[in-house]
């Protein structure tokens, strides 16, 4: 209260200087001049970056001519005076919200210009976000990446990097999106790392970190690693509970949040190694296959170099699958039931395939072998499975959903791998991304399958129901080419594990 007062002091000092004039000592105390303000409401509530504050006040006397300010101070504030900011100086209060998300006070201050009397009234304002919960689309257009929020409030927001960072985006097409809530960045207040809230995006040359609070760019490229990769080709990143991993160009970097840290990625794990984009993983370290020595690896914030597993696994009297020295190229790795992941292999010359099912929590010392089992498939061309363009793994069931040109078909892994058509898309789209996106309290369960025809994309999010593709899916829809999305709802994402 006592701050408020002496806010208020300090506005009716500045509404003095305001309205100085000559003073001739001809007074007159017969007659009181009162100005009133009216049609304000009584606090206001908007979102970040979406909407606008419109204030159009009711002055009397209404014969009389004034002069207007507008200022705005945050109010939850301690050991600091807040700022008093002038955002207008119309009668008409137009103010596209780009304040912070917080609690503020909007204050009208008007002058009468004949006596210089000021009227002063304020009113609680709110900012809250509209980027906190939606859809989150990673698409390029023209060469360029950004992204667009479908969002739970207020619909769809477009070019969410490049509107709230002088025009900035990402170059090359879309690769990997993520979502941290404990990724550490600068608070000048406390003048500390903080956790905060934040969305990693990646494109083939270029990486940055935004605030979900105000889409701001925390880190990108330039200083996201303590020395900047020589060859930017990212690929892939994943936030856990106390790591951060990302792939760029093969090479696994990491941050490890359980220490003190500034957010930025160290130097790539060293080694004669070069991993497959796709990777699985469940609490913790991702579960990864290295293209070099065709072995499954993993990454592990507690090791100095890649992990490579021991070809024995947790229990001696039973023989494991084989991890390493496959011979063979990734086809595609993702989720399982949890604590599951499935990849698929090719053989190389032959039309061998394997499948295997994964324990995807081994990714620690003793470094058992994480394979559970695996399975020999013939590529006879009889199995749309092992011809399809994109893959993905059902985390509800043994299922695989894939896509070969325009049908969506799925694969029963339990019922000897029998396949069935789930949709055929319309003929000018083509997929350009499938995952199935579920969030870790099952309130978000959808399969999305990304087209393209050209020039604009559409995400159809399938609803399932016991392994089955339902009808009528929520379509989303803009310009350019998918590469990732992500649900976000506060603190909780859609999971790969």
């Amino acid at each position: 209260m006592m701050k408020q007062l002496y806010i208020i002091g300090f506005l009716l000092f500045f509404s003095g200087l305001c309205g100085c004039y000559e003073d001739k000592g001809n007074y007159d105390y017969t007659e009181t001049f009162e100005i009133t303000i009216d049609s304000l409401k009584e606090s206001y509530t908007l979102y970040a970056l979406v909407d606008t504050l419109r204030i159009s006040p009711e002055v009397s006397p209404v014969n009389a001519e004034y002069d207007f300010h507008w200022c705005v101070y945050q109010t939850n504030v301690q050991g600091y005076a807040p700022k008093l900011d002038t955002i207008a100086t119309t009668r008409e209060l137009v103010y596209p919200m780009t304040l912070d998300p917080g609690s503020y006070q909007i204050v009208c201050m008007a002058t009468e210009r004949g006596t210089g009397i000021t009227r002063i009234e304020d009113r609680p304002l709110t900012v809250t976000t509209a980027l906190a919960e939606g859809w989150y689309v990673l698409r390029e257009k023209d060469g360029y990446t950004d992204l667009d929020l479908f969002s739970t409030e207020k619909g769809k927001i477009e070019s969410i990097i490049a509107s709230n960072n002088d025009g900035r985006n990402l170059q090359g097409e879309a690769r990997a999106i993520e979502f941290s809530y404990n990724y550490k960045a600068w608070d000048e207040v406390n003048e500390r790392y903080v956790n905060t809230n934040s969305i990693f995006a990646l494109s083939k040359e270029d990486a940055i970190v935004i605030r979900t609070s105000n889409g701001k760019i925390i880190r990108d490229i330039e200083d996201l690693f303590y020395e900047r990769p020589t060859v930017a080709n990212f690929q892939n990143v994943c936030s856990q509970s106390s790591e951060l991993y990302l792939i760029n160009d093969g090479k696994g970097h990491y941050i490890y949040n359980m220490s003190s840290n500034s957010g930025r990625f160290g130097a790539a794990l060293p080694g004669d190694y070069d991993l497959y984009p796709g990777w699985t993983y469940g609490v913790r370290q991702p579960l990864c296959f290295d293209k070099v020595s065709s072995s499954f690896v993993a990454l592990n914030a507690m090791s100095s170099k890649v992990v490579n597993f021991n070809e024995k696994g947790a229990v001696d009297s039973v023989a494991y699958p084989k991890v390493n020295n496959l011979n063979a190229d990734l086809l595609y790795i993702g989720p399982g039931i949890y604590p599951s992941g499935w990849a698929l292999l090719k053989k190389r010359q032959t039309d061998t395939c394997l499948m295997y099912s994964l324990e995807v929590n081994n990714a620690y010392t003793p470094y058992n072998n994480p394979a559970k089992k695996c399975d020999t498939l013939i590529d006879d061309g009889t199995k749309g499975l092992l011809q399809a363009d994109f893959w993905a793994s059902s985390q509800n069931n043994n299922i695989i959903y894939f896509s070969k040109e325009h049908e969506i078909r799925s694969c029963n892994i339990d019922a000897n791998y029998v396949e069935k058509n789930q949709r055929t898309l319309p003929s000018g789209e083509t997929v350009t991304y499938m995952r199935h996106l579920k969030t870790s309290d099952g309130k978000v369960n959808k399969l999305a399958v990304a087209t393209f025809d050209g020039s604009r994309y559409k995400v159809y999010l399938y609803d399932i129901q016991a392994g089955n593709l339902r009808n009528d899916p929520e379509i989303l829809e803009g310009e350019g080419r998918v590469g990732a999305m992500i649900y976000i709802n506060g603190m909780t994402k859609t999971t790969l594990y």
